[in-house]
């Protein structure tokens, strides 16, 4: 039996997400360094990492186009140096609008086509039965990025500075991405005379029907089901992302030190990697919508815990909220993706996976500044929290009502 040349694009995926989202998500480490060397409020070093995500809002739907019509291997080679060139010119930066156009603009480029919805959707094409393991596995890279990068980076900047940590981060991007991408990224099975989960080898006179209609990227749009989930997407990254940005913050701002503030979220990472994989066994086999509820529920009880470290700063409750949080946010991105793949698959995937990707470029971006505007204007993350812990639970009821729709 010929080797199924899917796991290669799946480990190509969990490499790229590795070192991409790994570096993407340390952003919280440089956020107290820059505030301190700058002298920005919270709103303004939060808005660095807002206006990036919001540049994926802008730019979804023109990468999955993108990707439609030029394939994975452009797409993610050209991000990957985009990425590089971003980050080490982030390390250069003066003032609050170069670090704007360094980092938010050109870096965040090349992180908006290596994001999660971008691999989504190379992953969707090479799988359908067993597409939420192969999405969860590639995903798991994110996780461990986060264990990897976290402590690493925390170091660099206290060795290096964050100047030198951000052409270091750079240097890695253009060594390992730039070159793997090249050699084994590819977008779809017939690049390689093969059928979605290795099934057969595709002959010219066999078609491999589809077993779902296919979508126009137009027509779509008048459909009420992916404004629903456009919409449990913007409320359940805005909650998520705030979390990312501002949980190291507020646990220094509650008594922790740096190092071990920052070591609680790399073990956020660690948590993240094997329960991003066991979401999506889960979820092929009972469901998108319980799985997310299920996440849900942690992400909750994460967001519960960081209120209650205001008054109780036992070190435990830190390492509970790592192990909560990891559980909940694994399953964000990861199972939205495999929902939208299950509801529109097919030749436009890509161009409809774009419209997602702005849901979650505006929740990713709306999360950090809000928290950050929030925090300025009270002096503490409280009422952000109960927002976060809100727009989650109005997500979650979100999915349940799609997945009703979805059984119709």
């Amino acid at each position: 039996m010929k080797f199924f040349y899917g796991w290669i694009v799946v480990a190509v995926a969990f490499v790229s997400l590795l070192i991409s989202l790994g570096i993407r998500f340390t952003y919280s480490i440089f956020f107290i360094p820059l505030t301190n060397e700058f002298g920005w409020d919270r709103a303004s070093t939060s808005s660095i990492f807002s206006i990036s995500l919001l540049l994926f809002a802008v730019v979804g739907p023109l990468l999955g186009n993108l990707m439609d019509r030029l394939g994975a291997r452009i797409v993610f080679v050209a991000g990957s140096a985009i990425l590089g060139i971003g980050l080490m010119l982030s390390g250069t930066a003066q003032s609050l609008w170069q670090m704007v156009v360094y980092y938010s603009i050109i870096a965040s480029l090349g992180l908006a086509a290596l994001s999660l919805g971008m691999h989504g959707v190379v992953l969707s094409r090479w799988f359908i039965r067993r597409r939420g393991l192969a999405i969860g596995l590639a995903f798991a890279g994110t996780g461990i990025g986060t264990f990897i990068f976290s402590p690493l980076v925390e170091q660099l900047i206290a060795n290096y500075g964050w100047r030198g940590t951000y052409f270091a981060l750079g240097a890695i991007v253009l060594v390992l991405l730039v070159p793997i991408n090249a050699l084994w990224a590819r977008s779809h099975p017939k690049e390689m005379n093969q059928l979605p989960d290795g099934e057969s080898l595709l002959i010219e006179s066999t078609q491999h029907a589809p077993t779902k209609p296919t979508h126009n990227a137009r027509t779509v749009l008048r459909d009420a089901r992916l404004w629903l989930l456009l919409i449990v997407t913007l409320l359940a990254l805005t909650a998520a992302r705030m979390i990312v940005v501002h949980a190291v913050a507020h646990m220094v701002d509650v008594g922790f030190t740096t190092l071990f503030a920052a070591t609680v979220f790399g073990a956020v990472g660690l948590v993240q990697a094997p329960a991003t994989v066991t979401w999506g066994w889960i979820s092929d086999r009972t469901g998108r919508v319980w799985s997310f509820a299920l996440g849900s529920i942690c992400v909750v009880a994460a967001i519960a815990i960081l209120l209650y470290l205001e008054t109780d700063t036992n070190p435990v409750f830190a390492w509970l909220f790592a192990l909560a949080f990891g559980l909940g946010d694994s399953s964000r991105t990861s199972l939205i993706n495999a929902l939208t793949a299950d509801l529109y698959e097919g030749p436009d995937f890509g161009t409809i996976n774009g419209y997602n990707i702005t849901a979650l470029g505006l929740g990713g971006a709306l999360g950090p500044w809000l928290g950050g505007y929030i925090f300025d204007a009270t002096g503490h993350y409280t009422i952000a929290f109960w927002f976060a812990l809100i727009a989650t639970i109005i997500a979650t009821f979100g999915v349940m009502i799609l997945g009703r729709r979805m059984s119709r």
